[in-house]
């Protein structure tokens, strides 16, 4: 296999182990309105099947994957009917033992529907936010950019994974076509080969990944890294690229599933308890955390122990980076200081594979002064 080739069996793999149906760009953004909601509750106990042996005693099986998601679906279902509510989605989210649904109530009973919900023992109910791509820039805490570091380094981050939960990106560019990127769609369900070419995504895979390319002043940060492209936002024509809770939370399991050592969220959006404990069990589980925004007023700077890019580097100056279509340009923001964050951690990483995480960032001030 070729280091330029897009793994074909994932999105399949993946949306088998979180059980995604499709979910098309219009639905999603409908998703997003007040009359849906987003409901879990605890994933049905394991219980055993009686078979009947050849000896004639009763033995007990495990229950396979899909009988227990056939139970899952019904304790959906009940739930959904037992409310008054349609059932538009459900998948399973093993990380935290949970079934997460979403429900969608008429405008006069959104209040009582939520109100039984919260009720119930075991069941937690919230609104489907909405959030977008991140784009205001922040100040420098002292950190070199690693665009100066990056003139002589050594690491390349090769050997490390990167999660990047974004929109779709030109996986077509030239300036990829060595890059190791494999790419799930979690929105539309588009096989990598036609993932949608969008233009945020394309900037912050662009800036980690991208071939060198010294005429334009453009070389990925991280070019020997591996990128999995987690597509949960999108973007629509004259707007802002949106994602919400749904796609978010598909994305996040997504990356807990995967063997990747950073995840990069660059957008912006209120706090969500449901995202929240997801994005901790990623910090729990050693993955390091990079995110966009300005504050930790708001998710994803709300997750404990996730690295906020702006603190940590200075980035209100503009990078040339990739657009769609084989095109590059200028841009800068938030977006593009987790990017960057992102590769100096995956760097650093590849230099120094057992460094615990909390010990990260005062080595990079060490990485820097020996690039």
């Amino acid at each position: 296999m070729t280091r330029s080739s897009v793994l074909n069996w994932l999105p399949a793999l993946l949306c088998s182990l979180l059980l995604c149906g499709p979910v098309h760009a219009s639905d999603t953004l409908a998703a997003s309105d007040p009359l849906r909601l987003i409901v879990t509750q605890p994933l049905p106990a394991e219980s055993p099947l009686a078979n009947l042996a050849p000896s004639g005693r009763i033995r007990y099986l495990p229950a396979s994957a899909a009988e227990q998601d056939a139970k899952a679906a019904r304790q959906a279902n009940l739930l959904a009917a037992d409310v008054g509510a349609e059932l538009e989605a459900r998948w399973p989210i093993h990380a935290l033992g949970i079934d997460c649904l979403v429900l969608r109530v008429a405008a006069d009973r959104r209040d009582d529907v939520q109100a039984r919900l919260g009720a119930m023992p075991g069941v937690d109910v919230q609104p489907m936010h909405l959030f977008h791509m991140a784009a205001a820039a922040g100040k420098s805490d002292g950190l070199a950019s690693a665009h100066d570091a990056g003139s002589s380094r050594s690491a390349t981050g090769r050997g490390i994974s990167i999660a990047v939960i974004d929109t779709g990106a030109d996986l077509g560019h030239a300036a990829l076509s060595d890059a190791r990127i494999r790419a799930v769609d979690l929105v539309d369900n588009h096989a990598p080969d036609s993932l949608p070419a969008e233009r945020h995504g394309t900037a912050i895979v662009g800036l980690l990944a991208s071939s060198s390319q010294p005429r334009l002043g453009v070389a990925g940060l991280a070019p020997d890294a591996t990128v999995l492209l987690l597509r949960a936002c999108w973007e629509e024509a004259g707007a802002d690229a949106s994602c919400n809770t749904f796609t978010l939370a598909k994305a996040l399991a997504a990356a807990h599933a995967a063997d990747v050592a950073v995840v990069n969220l660059s957008l912006v959006g209120p706090r969500d308890a449901l995202l929240e404990a997801l994005a901790g069990r990623l910090v729990e589980q050693g993955k390091l955390l990079v995110v966009a925004g300005e504050h930790r007023e708001q998710f994803p700077g709300s997750i404990a122990g996730s690295l906020l890019a702006i603190e940590h580097v200075d980035r209100s100056e503009q990078l040339m980076t990739l657009l769609p279509g084989d095109r590059f340009g200028l841009q800068s923001g938030s977006s593009l200081a987790a990017a960057e964050l992102t590769a100096m951690l995956a760097r650093l990483r590849e230099r120094q594979p057992q460094l615990p995480g909390t010990e990260l960032l005062s080595g990079l001030a060490r990485m820097q002064d020996t690039d």
